[in-house]
């Protein structure tokens, strides 16, 4: 009986030390947020008051992050702001959005670095205030101290094409909102980032000041491959400034995507760039001779075909739209010809339950008439079907697919 109170006493001490081990993991894992013992004895605009200086004085500022290096459009450079203005911070580390999120609180402690100005817009850095160096990554830390976690990031300035210039100067080095903008007609559809220059720079309609969209050909994917859009829609960004001769040009810097907020109309697919491949790269069930080509241009079926001749895109993928439009041109005297698309995945055979029909508007005229449809953006393709008909022809040309796209 000794022995077996003996077991079970250690037993019971091996999992008590189990549990503690745990607990103490649990506690290691889930890290307290840094914090700032002191508190700030100034405000941003009370800084920038100094202009420039070369020794600013022992004062601590706060701010909270609203833009960082996340997606490339900013190079070791942070902006923070707090209730009264903006503050550019010139950084020497690469890698600011891993301390740094937008919305996260810092301290800044002044003494010891210079206040300059780039282009008429205020930094802050080493060095001296005509050429003000970056704030070297082994002593971040002795000027730039985090607070506690991220917070919901602040709430834009608005400009609308009534604000005036100086509330826009006023904004500089803080998040911005264009309401209502919209981009030149000869840049729709370019991508906002080209990589031929450094920064692509795209003129917005807005109001008399010149507003542009500024990015560089260092931004990812997401931004980069974006092309500029067609509609009317906001624009949010931090606001500085690149051109200060003659009339001033106001820059908006995107931190990513979502800043955008409009609709894309983006070409999907275009029958016309095919034009060199058999049957335009189309096929048809059964397989034969039933669709053909005329002048290399447009499809044509005629007098005598079966009705079940299908002819079928090649595959889609469209699921990244909001919405999906198919238009092409057609002559179709007899209204003999029918609009499918299908969800499924096609293999060459058509199986009827797969595929639906929208109804297309009667033909009534004598020449190509534009022909619009809807399609949701699971089709995987699309096809027309010609039902038959003595002495009967139809053609289609022009087919097009565009998505919109919504950010």
């Amino acid at each position: 009986m000794v022995k077996l109170n003996k077991l079970a006493t250690a037993i019971s001490v091996l999992l008590i030390s189990i549990t503690a081990l745990t607990s103490c993991n649990k506690e290691i894992a889930v890290a307290p947020a840094m914090s700032f013992e002191g508190q700030a004895d100034h405000t941003i605009k009370e800084l920038l008051a100094h202009d420039t200086s070369d020794s600013l004085p022992d004062w601590t500022v706060t701010g909270v992050v609203v833009s960082n290096d996340e997606h490339g459009n900013f190079y070791k450079t942070l902006v923070i702001q707090d209730e009264t203005a903006g503050l550019t911070l010139n950084m020497g580390n690469s890698s600011l959005s891993t301390h740094y999120p937008i919305g996260q609180r810092v301290f800044v402690k002044c003494n010891g670095l210079v206040l300059g100005k780039s282009y008429g817009a205020q930094v802050i850095g080493i060095g001296s205030s005509a050429s003000v160096d970056p704030i070297p990554a082994s002593a971040e830390f002795k000027y730039i101290f985090r607070h506690e976690v991220p917070e919901p990031e602040p709430r834009p300035f608005v400009i609308t094409k009534d604000t005036p210039e100086d509330s826009i100067v006023a904004h500089l080095n803080q998040l911005v909102e264009l309401r209502h903008a919209q981009f030149k007609d000869d840049d729709f559809g370019k991508k906002i980032a080209t990589g031929e220059k450094a920064y692509t720079s795209y003129d917005i309609v807005l109001n008399a000041c010149h507003l542009a969209l500024n990015t560089s050909k260092y931004v990812d994917e997401s931004i980069a491959n974006v092309t500029v859009p067609t509609d009317t829609g906001s624009i949010r960004g931090v606001l500085n400034i690149y051109k200060t001769y003659g009339a001033p040009t106001y820059q908006i810097t995107l931190r990513s995507i979502k800043d955008l907020k409009f609709k894309w109309t983006e070409d999907y697919y275009d029958l016309n760039e095919h034009l060199d491949e058999n049957l335009f790269g189309w096929s048809q069930y059964p397989s034969g001779n039933n669709w053909g080509t005329i002048q290399n241009k447009a499809f044509q079926i005629g007098t005598g075909v079966s009705s079940a001749a299908w002819l079928v895109s090649p595959a889609l993928s469209l699921s990244k739209y909001n919405s999906v439009f198919v238009l092409f041109d057609r002559i179709d005297k007899d209204n003999l010809v029918e609009f499918y698309y299908t969800t499924a995945t096609y293999s060459g055979t058509i199986n009827s339950g797969d595929w639906h029909r929208i109804e297309l508007a009667e033909y009534t005229g004598t020449q190509f008439s534009p022909t619009k449809v809807t399609i949701p953006g699971s089709a995987t393709n699309i096809a027309f079907r010609f039902k038959g008909g003595d002495n009967s022809k139809a053609y289609i040309q022009n087919v097009k697919i565009q998505g919109i796209l919504q950010y």
